[in-house]
């Protein structure tokens, strides 16, 4: 399981997870509490190379790990590697003690949750970023929303208007001067956005000098249409 594909910690954790009769414990560990094998070089030799190599094995894959970049570079492999055997033969006894498996599990649940926290996390593909989060002057039926692209001519000015309903946009390209009335202007320019609540007098959207094309988003309520007003030419 140590030697088949995957990561680091899949590897690890498919040797922890493998079938096992915890109960009757470690078949080598069990022999660390024979007295007679503990006192005798020859018997006791091949307890201490197996798990010699077992440490040195889990230490191997480990460090696989780090030096792929699967695992940060502050994991000690050969601490680690040891620390994974002690749990792994501390489980047995903790099993064996409370005539349970679920001491064991615990255990591997454990030194494997230790070993994620290590895990470097590959970089989504994906980035979100939040450009506007807009409060409504009041709640909206949106029945549809209908989607305009508007382009402006360099220089021209929109002039004081009114919408009917919430508009919210994006400007694709060029740039225009935006201001609602009461506020200060400011220059909206390609990946801006801007809102223009509705019933509210809008002072400015002026396209600058190599005019403005943005995407306009009017919230509509069911049987709406887009209505603009204009205030000044009203009275005029």
């Amino acid at each position: 399981m140590l030697s088949a594909p995957g990561t680091a910690a899949e590897r690890v954790t498919a040797y922890l997870r493998r079938e096992r009769d915890v109960l009757r414990g470690c078949p080598v560990g069990r022999l660390t509490q024979d007295p007679d094998v503990m006192a005798t070089p020859a018997l006791r030799a091949p307890v201490e190379e197996t798990f010699t190599w077992l440490r040195a094995r889990l230490a191997e894959v480990l460090q696989e790990g780090v030096d792929r970049g699967e695992l940060k570079p502050s994991v000690n492999a050969v601490a680690t590697a040891s620390a994974i055997v002690a749990c792994l033969q501390g489980g047995y006894v903790l099993a064996r003690a409370a005539d349970s498996t679920e001491p064991f599990d615990q255990a591997i649940a454990g030194i494997l949750a230790l070993l994620d926290a290590h895990a470097v996390r590959a970089a989504s593909p994906i980035k979100r970023t939040v450009v506007l989060d807009q409060l409504l002057a009041e709640p909206q039926d949106t029945h549809r929303v209908e989607v305009r692209r508007i382009t402006i001519a360099p220089g021209h000015a929109g002039g004081l208007h009114v919408h009917n309903g919430p508009v919210f946009g994006s400007v694709e390209t060029g740039s225009a001067v935006y201001q609602i009335d009461g506020d200060a202007a400011s220059v909206l320019r390609p990946g801006d956005v801007f809102y223009e609540p509705a019933g509210v007098r809008i002072a400015r959207f002026d396209a600058r000098d190599e005019g403005v094309t943005f995407l306009g988003y009017f919230l509509l309520a069911a049987g709406e249409t887009p209505e603009i007003t204009f205030p000044e030419a009203e009275n005029g």
